[in-house]
């Protein structure tokens, strides 16, 4: 349901969106699911083996699109708390923002995945959260590139 359509949707005094009860409701029983229309369902799964099969189809399209090799124009972008992002009932704290690098992104994906004439490094452990962010830095660019 768009959040424009929750019935709680309104306008805070402050003139910000929020959604009432979702911030409260996830603050009193974190990770618990709540009743609120509004609120992330803890219930959504995904296939690891779908999710694999679309990312490799998009990224065919990227190719496609902009060649084996894409340009990314850019370093550094805003970057919000995980935990902020999937709290849609309480206006981001700004300061709570980070800064992230691409240069940096694309070094993880040369670390994890090196081109075939590059000699392959000792495996590492995945830190997940981590790893995830940095691709997430780079699939952002992406779709900022492929913007109208």
């Amino acid at each position: 349901m768009p959040l424009t359509e929750c019935p709680e949707f309104n306008e805070g005094s402050s003139g910000v969106s929020t959604v009432d009860g979702v911030a409260a409701a996830e603050r009193d029983n974190p990770g618990r699911p709540t009743d609120h229309a509004c609120s992330m369902s803890v219930s959504t799964t995904v296939s690891i083996e779908q999710l694999r099969a679309a990312i490799d189809r998009v990224l065919d399209d990227v190719a496609d699109k902009h060649g084996p090799v894409v340009d990314l124009g850019a370093d550094y972008y805003y970057v919000m708390p995980a935990a902020t992002t999937y709290d849609v009932g309480t206006t981001p704290d700004p300061t709570s923002f980070t800064i992230g690098s691409l240069v940096d992104d694309v070094e993880l994906v040369d670390e994890l995945a090196p081109s075939p004439t590059d000699q392959m490094p000792e495996r590492r452990d995945l830190v997940i959260w981590h790893d995830l962010a940095h691709l997430t830095g780079i699939f952002q660019r992406l779709a900022a590139l492929d913007l109208p």
